[in-house]
């Protein structure tokens, strides 16, 4: 029969999966019509050999016992069979075994029927069943785990103890690849397919490896594998023999921890521990003991164990060493043990004996604990658990313990918020009606679990509180065992989640609001390809990439234009591609400006259905900020190495100032005085610091803190450890007095940019802490508090060597500073000399000064109120200011000449005072002037300057002393130059003349006292006055002078601002108070000076007042004897009898009678307890009416107290 034509399209879409196999059609007399490759290499004949024979004319079949021995015709005819086992003899004669698949190919088109007969070889199949068959008793009864395999790792047998030992059936691993063994760990997988390619090329391989049972839980095994191969050598299978080696592996583990650990318990235990011999000779110290006795081994070695200790309750050493020696161990020993440096410390030891190999004692053991620190750790201890109960008792969440039989026995805050019962009203009782019914089996299920030793951790519950409201709790139970275990009690941490989960519950409902904050978060969300084009971004990772829009970021190459080192983005990939996944991975990016950002990526890998990664999603934390915060840190620990340059405290306070400004951090330093501390150093603005002072009468100087009041300080200074705040606002406004308000307070930290957390850190000098520095900055977080612990060791260990620099420097300073004292001793005894001289001038002069003025300004006022010309009151108002101006000096020179300072401050007009002050020396540098044929030109330059905070009669007096002084340097006419600036937050006055100039070498001296350049026409006090007065506004003045060209005075002020509403410096028109016509009042007028009696007497009557007058005291005190008289105005400095007699002859007369004493020295007399002296109001002269009308208000207020 010739071959007919195949249908090869439709043949090739049947060899796709079988192309593998022997392929042989034939037809329907069993020519054979198409022979494949693999036919040929399995069955020996080549296709020219083969087509076109009868296929049993080459081949010669023996079926297996199932094919009922048909005939090879019978079997192709019948239907029923389709595969079935024969051995076949090859052209080489070689028998072979195969699987004989049979299948019937219909052709449609040419009414063509066909058969395919497929071969597999599976030679290799039944030489392992022989072997196996051979091998099975043996196999079967081993407590080896056996595992044969064939070449493609497939599992063709395992025995029941590898089974047993990976936690599986044996049907469960037969047929499985042997990748079974690794789970899904694909380091273990890749390590078996290693050690396969090395049985396959070596024949053999045995070590230990890992497998993962069934749980998932690894063992270690050791594993031998063998190649078996056919006779003629050829290789079928591999068998692989392994024992569980993994509690070994365990135990040998533990021995070795076991060797290290007594290896290095002997050197490095903190306690006392010693080896002696039987001799008392030192063998052995371990490092705490030399730490202890500040001795080297070295030192010590063979000396007598007992010249070092000597033993409490008469212990000698021989009865300690025949103790011993007897074996008879020694415990709880009091000793006291001899330090190198002769200082003794207490231990409490054990004594033993110590054994040979042959369990002889050889020498002896002590080991013991120094016990000289133990009473201030048992202090520790106790403060520990007051702290500790604080912490339970104010826990933002509820802590309760129960006894077993479910009684609460503690009940903190926290839990009778969460309940709403009182620790009262539930301690000692079961709280049973809190657990709703339908929970009580599984309160019942926790509670049985926890009284057998189990905890439950994070659970949700429902719960009844009080009121009836249903409450969602997160509770976490356990027992509370004793020291043996056993449980003694239950505690239960509760914290309230009822509103989390109803925001759980919404966000569940709302699927927007996870879109919103994809977009909304800070972080950055991307999700990219593998070759580096973004897909998806959120709008924060648009901003912090510095790209216009998502559209714009959507384009860009990742690797190309992100990534400032493109290795990174490799590393990035092959980490991802490694594990699935990276964690805190660091990159650095490029923003599309060029600026450098760093990044903390957390990425998955995102996979395709065929387990293929196709791109990424993760998110990413701008670390640029912390980057560069942790820089600024960093860069403070390195400017402590200056510390190393510095040998006094206020050096070393002066270097932190500056790198703590230089960082715009904030700076405290509070140093300690007993139980309190005190400000010693900011880098607040001072004039900020001067203003608050000044207004609320304190200085941060002398300001104490109770730091024990505050627990913040008190854990810092008494268990001296650094401590991050992070309410530090609070923590200040709590810490400044407290009649400031705490408005003015928020203010005033606002203005100096004071943050909400500090880090605070405890000044230590050999052991004692000397005070705390506190560096404030919202940067800071709890991971900066190492670096923040070692700048305070380097910063303690520069206060040590300060410390110590200053007591070696101690002996040479006492001496040197003997002999400048002497000096100076010598220098302001005779200062103290001319300034008592000008003090007593100033006080005998004061008082008829002072009686002059009063007279001119009390008249100034009443003519101010009689007259209604507009130009006479401006006049008057001049005068009056002159008048106070100069009671002013007069005052400025007496405290000049008592070193005292008072403060008279308010809200002034620079320029206004200025103006005030040229038209005062008009009659100087004008009319004198004139009269000599002499012009003075006045130029003014006045800067925009605000009202401020400051003395109007003292920047008068300065104007005053330097505009006449330059008038006198003048003499044949010039400029005179007044000019104001605006510095910021300084102001400055410029006086400027044309004048002859003054000496270099008298510009150093002119501020002195008593110095002069005019001769007899000088005093010497006017610029030291103008000195002293800008000093004390904290002020500076420089003068600039050329001999021929002129001389310039330049005065910088602190701008201190003002409130709108401030009492300024402007003398109001005078108002007479009248009194009620029908509740007059007798006043009694005492004074020496007729015209202060008539001024005085004038005013009162005016104001509806009684007047009666007398011209002394004798007068007085007969007058207020023989009239009813409310009120007593007395003068103090009177002939005969004066103004604290008569107030004390009054007083005897009628207690209840107001006195007021009016005196030339009255301020003076401020100063001076008025207890039992009988005034009871004081008056300076010159004296303004409203402050007369104000003292006779109290005084009214008095009499009225005593009716």
């Amino acid at each position: 029969m010739e071959a007919q034509e195949i249908d090869y399209s439709i043949l090739n879409k049947v060899l796709i999966d079988t192309i593998d196999d022997a392929l042989c059609i034939i037809d329907q007399d069993y020519i054979i019509k198409y022979w494949n490759k693999s036919a040929e290499n399995l069955l020996g004949w080549d296709k020219n050999e083969a087509l076109n024979k009868k296929v049993n004319s080459i081949l010669k079949f023996k079926f297996s016992e199932n094919s009922n021995q048909l005939t090879f015709e019978e079997i192709l005819k019948n239907k029923d069979i389709t595969c079935l086992e024969v051995k076949i003899t090859t052209k080489f004669n070689n028998t072979i075994f195969t699987e004989l698949k049979i299948s019937q190919l219909n052709f449609e088109q040419t009414k063509t029927q066909l058969t395919l007969l497929k071969f597999k070889d599976i030679s290799n199949y039944k030489e392992i069943q022989k072997q196996l068959h051979i091998l099975s008793d043996i196999v079967l009864n081993t407590s080896d785990g056996i595992v044969l395999t064939d070449l493609n790792k497939n599992i063709i047998f395992v025995n029941r103890s590898k089974a047993d030992m990976l936690g599986y059936a044996v049907d469960e691993l037969t047929g499985k690849n042997i990748a079974i063994f690794s789970g899904e760990n694909p380091s273990l997988s890749n390590e078996m397919q290693k050690i396969h390619e090395r049985v396959f090329n070596e024949g053999i391989w045995s070590g230990e490896i890992n497998e993962v049972k069934k749980d998932g839980t690894e063992i270690t095994i050791h594993l031998t594998s063998k190649l078996l191969k056919t006779d003629d050598g050829r290789p079928y299978a591999i068998l692989g023999t392994s024992q569980d080696i993994t509690n070994r592996k365990i135990l040998e583990k533990k021995l070795k921890e076991s060797e290290e650990w007594y290896r290095t318990l002997i050197t490095s235990i903190n306690g006392v521990l010693i080896f002696f011999d039987p001799f008392g000779k030192i063998k052995y110290i371990n490092q705490a003991t030399e730490k202890i006795l500040n001795y080297t081994f070295n030192e010590i070695e063979n000396i007598d164990f007992f010249q070092l200790f000597s033993f409490e309750n008469s212990f000698q050493p021989d009865y300690i060493m025949d103790k011993i020696l007897s074996n008879t161990p020694l415990q709880g020993l009091n000793a006291k043990i001899k330090t190198k440096s002769g200082e003794e410390r207490h231990i409490v030891c054990n004594l033993s004996p110590r054994y040979d190999s042959d369990g002889l004692i050889n020498g002896i053991v002590c080991n013991g604990i120094d016990i000289t620190e133990f009473k201030l750790l048992e202090r520790k201890l106790a403060e520990t658990y007051n702290y500790m109960e604080n912490i339970i008792k104010n826990s933002a969440d509820g802590i309760a313990t129960f006894d077993l039989d479910a009684k609460v026995v503690t009940w903190n805050k926290a839990c009778e918020k969460i309940y709403g019962y009182t620790a009262e009203e539930v301690i000692g009782k079961q709280i049973l009606k809190t657990v709703p019914e339908k929970h009580l089996p599984e309160w019942k299920k926790i509670y049985d679990g926890v009284l057998n030793g189990k905890t439950f951790e994070n659970i949700e519950v429902e719960r009844i509180r009080k009121d009836g409201k249903i409450i969602n709790l997160l509770l976490t139970v356990s027992p509370i065992q004793n020291l043996e275990g056993k449980v003694i009690g239950i505690s239960s941490f509760i914290r309230d989640i009822t509103e989390k989960k109803l925001l759980e519950k919404q966000a569940y409902l709302s699927e927007a609001k996870y879109r919103q904050l994809f977009e909304e978060s800070k972080d950055f969300i991307f999700e990219t390809t593998v070759d580096g084009k973004f897909i998806s971004i959120n709008q924060a990772g648009v901003e912090i990439l510095g790209y216009e829009s998502k559209e714009e970021i959507l384009k860009i190459d990742i690797k190309k234009d992100l990534y400032v080192n493109p290795e990174e983005r490799e590393k990035f990939k092959s980490e991802i591609e490694k594990f699935g996944y990276v964690i805190d991975f660091e990159v650095h990016l490029k923003r599309k400006n060029g600026d450098r950002i760093t990044l903390m990526e957390t990425a998955t890998a995102v996979y395709d259905d065929n387990n293929q990664i196709i791109g990424y999603r993760g998110i990413g934390r701008d670390l640029t900020e912390k980057k560069r915060h942790q820089e600024r840190i960093l860069s403070l620990l390195i400017a402590s190495q200056a510390f190393s340059r510095t040998t006094t405290e206020e050096e070393i306070f002066d270097t932190i100032a500056k790198a703590i400004k230089r960082l715009e951090y904030n700076l405290i330093i509070l140093m300690r005085q007993g139980n309190s501390l005190k400000i010693a150093r900011t880098t607040f603005d001072e004039n900020m610091i001067r203003a608050l002072e000044k207004m609320y009468n304190f200085r941060f100087s002398t300001y104490l803190i109770p730091y024990k009041k505050f627990s913040g300080f008190k854990s810092v200074i008494e268990e001296k450890k650094a401590v991050l705040n992070e309410k530090s606002i609070e923590r200040l406004i709590d810490i400044l007095p407290g009649h400031i308000p705490r408005n003015e307070i928020e203010i005033f930290i606002n203005e100096i940019g004071y943050k909400n957390r500090s880090i605070s850190l405890p000044l230590v000098v050999f052991n004692d802490v000397i005070g705390v520095l506190i560096i404030n900055s919202d940067e800071f977080k709890q991971e900066d508090m190492p670096i923040f612990n070692l700048y305070a060791a380097q910063l303690n260990a520069a206060l040590e060597n300060a410390r110590l620099y200053k007591r070696l420097t101690q002996a040479n300073e006492e001496l040197r500073n003997a002999y400048e004292k002497l000096h100076e001793s010598q220098t302001m005894l005779i200062h103290s000399e001319k300034m008592k001289a000008i003090g007593d001038l100033a006080s005998g002069v004061a008082h008829d000064f002072n009686n002059l003025l009063g007279i001119i300004s009390g008249r100034a006022q009443l003519l101010q109120l009689r007259t209604t010309d507009q130009k006479t009151k401006n006049d008057l108002d001049v005068i009056l200011k002159a008048a106070m101006d100069g009671a002013e000096t007069v005052r400025r020179l007496q405290d000049f000449a008592k070193k005292k300072v008072d403060d008279n401050a308010s809200a002034i007009d620079v320029n206004l005072i200025i103006e005030d002050v040229i038209q005062l020396t008009q009659t100087k540098w004008k009319d004198i002037a004139h009269q000599k044929g002499i012009k003075i030109e006045i130029v003014k330059e006045f800067d925009n300057l605000p009202i401020i905070f400051g003395s109007g009669s003292e920047l008068r007096e300065i104007l005053t002393n330097l505009i006449l002084n330059a008038v006198d340097a003048m003499p044949q006419g010039g400029i005179l130059k007044i000019a104001t600036k605006n510095l910021d937050r300084l102001y400055s006055i410029i006086v400027e003349d044309t004048g002859v100039g003054i000496p270099q070498d008298a510009l150093t001296k002119i501020f002195n006292p008593f110095y002069t350049t005019k001769g007899e026409r000088g005093t010497g006090l006017g610029l030291a006055m103008v000195k002293t007065l800008v000093t004390k506004r904290q002020g500076d003045i420089q003068v600039q002078s050329e001999v021929g060209v002129g001389t310039k005075f330049t005065i910088t002020f602190p701008k201190l601002n003002v409130e709108k509403n401030f009492q300024t410096d402007k003398i109001d028109a005078p108002i007479i108070h009248k009194s009620n016509s029908t509740d007059q009042y007798n006043v009694l007028i005492i004074d020496d000076e007729e015209e202060i009696r008539l001024l005085l007497s004038e005013i009162l009557q005016q104001a509806n007042y009684n007047v009666t007058i007398a011209k002394d005291g004798r007068e007085g005190i007969q007058k207020f004897k023989s009239t009813k008289i409310d009120i007593v105005f007395t003068d103090l400095g009177m002939p005969d009898v004066n103004g604290w007699e008569v107030a004390s002859e009054v007083k005897k007369i009628n207690p209840t009678t107001p006195v007021i004493l009016i005196s030339g020295w009255g301020r003076d007399l401020k100063d001076q307890d008025l207890t039992n002296t009988g005034v009871d109001f004081l008056a300076s002269k010159p004296f303004h009416i409203d402050e007369i009308f104000q003292i006779l208000i109290h005084a009214k207020n008095m009499i009225e107290k005593y009716k």
